[in-house]
């Protein structure tokens, strides 16, 4: 009954002007073809970011659990701004007589990312990102050793145990969230923070905020899967995803 009427404003206000019903339908959210298209003008959907908590084997943090675990189920909440390195094709080119010729080499995706946080009263948030950068300070002096099984050859042998991953996550605008509702899903890998933000923390002495920390963070590499994309609607990165953040979640 309600698309009834919807119709019957929208062909009062157009007539017989099928574009404008067409555009306005899919405007105000109506059921349009088989699709289910939908383009709101205020909800764009609803986007989290996750950081899989680092190792840091030779703290002993990630056996305990505790507070590095409980900090890490806060992220999603935490993090309010993502900027992850950009997608970029290189291209070179061929001299040619009409003029150069270019063709795609690679892609590449890594660099530098940013994540914004806001933090509490306590400096919690502020406080794990500064034992990240401790952590990786004692590594490279030799004042801590990471685990066994990062030095000896195995399956994690080479790999930097204060590196770690980070999603982000885009629904689509629901009223019950669903992880079938992903739209978006990007997976930055090998990240650690490159600084921590003390301008931030200070904070100004004339007024009173909210602590807002732009962390940057190197990454390796910046993979993404767009469900938009035919052949992206089941990408790995979704079951990845999913099986790492109920691992973090299922931490007392």
């Amino acid at each position: 009954m309600k698309d009834n009427m919807m119709d019957g404003v929208i062909q009062d206000a157009f007539g017989d002007n099928e574009i404008l019903k067409h555009f306005t339908r899919l405007l105000m959210g109506a059921p349009l073809m088989s699709s289910g298209n939908q383009f709101s003008p205020d909800i764009n959907g609803y986007t989290v970011t996750f950081i899989v908590p680092p190792d840091l084997s030779g703290y002993g943090l990630k056996n305990t659990g505790g507070s590095v675990f409980e900090l890490s189920k806060l992220f999603p909440f935490l993090c309010i701004d993502f900027t992850p390195p950009p997608t970029t094709v290189v291209a070179s080119e061929i001299p040619a007589r009409s003029g150069a010729i270019q063709f795609g080499t690679e892609v590449q995706a890594s660099g530098q990312m940013q994540i914004s946080c806001i933090d509490d009263s306590e400096l919690n948030l502020a406080g794990y990102i500064k034992t990240w950068v401790t952590y990786i300070e004692d590594v490279t002096r030799g004042v801590v050793e990471p685990s066994a099984k990062y030095i000896q050859k195995g399956a994690e042998f080479g790999a930097l145990d204060y590196a770690t991953s980070a999603y982000v996550i885009r629904f689509k605008p629901t009223h019950d969230l669903d992880w079938s509702d992903i739209v978006y899903i990007g997976k930055a890998v090998g990240i650690f923070p490159l600084g921590i933000p003390d301008k931030e923390i200070i904070g100004r002495r004339d007024s009173n905020e909210i602590t807002m920390l732009p962390i940057s963070f190197t990454c390796t590499y910046y993979r993404q899967a767009i469900y938009g994309s035919p052949k992206e609607v089941n990408f790995w990165i979704i079951d990845e995803f999913i099986n790492e953040i109920k691992a973090v979640f299922s931490k007392s």
